[in-house]
């Protein structure tokens, strides 16, 4: 599950959406419209306690998710101070994450190219275009719409 933006007319418009595969291609499919500001799903109590009111709405639709799934998805949404908060009590990822393994001909080599200028800040990725870094398996099993939307934000 992802949160994609398109731009429209002057604005952008989110939705949330979702991978799947119907051989031989990942497609996406939307969930639910999120329109022009999703920040409407965030109900604040504090400057930094709040919750995402769509638990119900997403089960009504077939989907579990709980908060802390929405929190992820969300977290561009929520306020500066929330944000800092969250940060500051988040722990940092390990350094040994355990990464699915893959193969480089699973991804298509010109989103090899924009992960690696974007990792490295290269501007001649081809060099390294061969070499399995770990970083590359989030590249793995997405629809083309989920892949330009992670692109996007990154």
């Amino acid at each position: 599950m992802y949160v994609a933006r398109r731009p429209v007319a002057g604005h952008y418009e989110y939705s949330l959406k979702e991978s799947y595969y119907e051989a031989p291609y990942w497609k996406s499919k939307t969930i639910l419209n999120l329109g022009p500001t999703p920040e409407d799903y965030i109900t604040y109590y504090s400057e930094v306690a709040f919750s995402i009111d769509l638990e119900d709405k997403l089960e009504k639709l077939g989907y579990k998710v709980d908060q802390w799934e929405l929190e992820k998805l969300f977290f561009r949404f929520l306020n500066p101070e929330a944000q800092r908060i969250i940060n500051q009590f988040t722990r940092p990822q390990s350094l040994k994450k355990v990464r699915k393994k893959f193969s480089l001909k699973e991804i298509h080599p010109f989103d090899i190219k924009r992960r690696l200028v974007l990792k490295f800040g290269i501007s001649n990725p081809e060099k390294f275009i061969d070499i399995p870094y770990p970083f590359l398996s989030e590249l793995c099993e997405k629809s083309r719409d989920e892949l330009e939307n992670y692109f996007w934000d990154l």
